[in-house]
């Protein structure tokens, strides 16, 4: 299979940190960017050197679909899963944790480990066992959020972002629909995310049930669509009334067997069956190109868990020029867009230093106030660009119950309009004599992003930068005078 020009770049990056040393890497690489495609080209690389693969999974599934695209790629290698082990003197071999906790890790020269974002205890083992042996350790994931994460992988490598394989056509945009009726402020919380019981009371109701199959009819009929549900019997209770409405839907969950869930992946992809309901099994390693539409009908403040959900509907497929995200939970109020702004960066798990000053977060987006609009407005942005309304007052935004808004995302630009702006901003740093801090700040207000993973090249700065210099100056010199008076 032939490389994409940023997966070449992410195996050489790889291959350039081993020889500086640097043994715990981890590769960003969204749902859809070809993981498996630098999985393997890694291991063709390695392979080359005569040195030995250990590649490890958290599921079942995820061996099985591993094992089918190493033989597409004419890769011979053994598996080590359960009683499904075979060929285990084989240079190359795909790995069940589980097993390799019970029986013990094999002997290798490098680790690859996919859905790296995973902080479970078989991991961690495996990450201190072969760290003591010096053994290098290479993780995948989509999701690099995961607090704690920095204490296992010392350089996160981003191989392509979501914005960027949009405008290079390897992923589809997405459009959000979100109700509004579920008040998520009084769902406890635990570990992180909200309460699964508390939860299902919540959005497991006849009423809801019953909206999802109402706005599903109006914004998606007939399209292949995945849903993800509070539980499994909330799932069951939302595929019975997609059935009961004459539409061809089926339910899988972790207790599922094998061959059933094959046989029901099947009728999924060839279009026999159009909803699949689930809790959370299509969330990691599930490649549906078919689905053009997500039913988000779980709650979630987690970014990992929403991330790895929503984009199940990115990859394109026979003209697909869109992905569509129906929420029922709200949950992307609070957590956005996935083409918006990601935190691709390593956290150590350690708590902050006091008195230290942090780089600031990015303000949320505000629905207008509008509401024949429902324009979610970019941070900043004054009035709503979508109507012209500019209110005197904020007002809270109350909506009927069951209306479906439509969220707007922030502003995208291209990679090449992003390095523009961020060489632009040092180039003007270094005339004015300010600092790279001062540019983050200036290249933050021209596109509401951080320059995470660009080129530190100044250049002369170009006109919309010099614009928001220009109005940065002008705001802080009426505010001045102000304070003068």
């Amino acid at each position: 299979m032939k490389l994409r020009e940023y997966q070449s770049k992410t195996i050489e990056q790889s291959r350039s940190l081993l020889r500086a040393g640097v043994l715990r890497q981890l590769i960003y690489g969204p749902a859809g960017s070809g993981k498996s495609v630098i999985m393997a080209g890694i291991i063709k690389a390695a392979l080359v050197k005569h040195k030995r693969v250990v590649f490890v999974v958290n599921k079942i599934t995820l061996v099985r679909q591993f094992c089918k695209h190493l033989r597409k790629s004419g890769i011979v290698h053994g598996v080590v899963q359960g009683d499904s082990t075979w060929g285990v003197d084989r240079d190359i071999l795909v790995c069940s944790i589980q097993t390799l906790i019970n029986r013990g890790y094999p002997d290798t020269d490098v680790v690859l480990q996919d859905e790296a974002h995973s902080l479970s205890d078989s991991y961690i083992k495996m990450h201190e066992h072969y760290a003591s042996l010096g053994v290098p350790v290479i993780g995948f994931t989509a999701t690099p959020f995961t607090k704690g994460l920095g204490k296992y992988f010392d350089e996160l490598i981003i191989s392509a972002t979501i914005p960027e394989l949009i405008a290079l056509g390897y992923l589809v945009d997405c459009e959000i629909f979100a109700p509004t009726t579920i008040d998520r402020s009084l769902l406890p919380i635990s570990n992180g995310d909200y309460e699964e019981e508390a939860a299902a009371k919540v959005i497991d109701k006849p009423k809801l049930v019953g909206d999802i199959i109402k706005h599903w009819k109006e914004l998606a009929n007939g399209e292949s669509t995945i849903c993800f549900a509070q539980n499994i019997v909330h799932s069951k209770h939302i595929c019975a009334e997609f059935l009961a409405n004459g539409i061809t839907a089926e339910h899988v969950d972790c207790n599922t067997s094998s061959d059933d869930r094959d046989l029901i992946y099947a009728r999924y992809e060839s279009g026999e069956t159009t909803v699949l309901c689930n809790v959370d099994v299509c969330s990691e390693g599930f490649d549906a190109p078919r689905c053009s539409v997500v039913i988000l009908a779980k709650v979630t403040k987690n970014l990992t868990r929403f991330i790895q959900r929503l984009c199940r509907g990115s990859r394109p497929r026979d003209g697909k020029m869109r992905w569509l995200v129906i929420d029922h939970s709200t949950s992307s109020h609070e957590l956005g867009y996935p083409t918006d702004e990601l935190p691709l960066m390593l956290d150590d798990g350690q708590p902050k230093e006091k008195g230290k000053k942090q780089e600031p977060k990015p303000k949320l987006a505000k629905l207008c106030s509008n509401k024949a609009c429902c324009f979610l407005i970019p941070p900043g942005v004054y009035p709503c660009p979508k109507c012209g309304f500019a209110p005197e007052a904020q007002n809270k935004v109350f909506t009927g119950e069951g209306t479906l808004t439509k969220l707007e995302r922030k502003w995208l630009f291209s990679p090449e309009e992003l390095q523009e702006f961020w060489s632009s901003c040092l180039g003007l740093a270094e005339k004015r004599s300010k600092s790279r801090q001062w540019a983050k700040f200036l290249y933050h207000d021209t596109t509401r992003q951080w320059p995470n993973g660009l080129q530190d090249i100044p250049i002369e700065p170009c006109q919309k930068v010099l614009d928001r210099d220009r109005h940065n100056r002008i705001r802080y010199a009426k505010s001045k005078f102000r304070s003068a008076t």
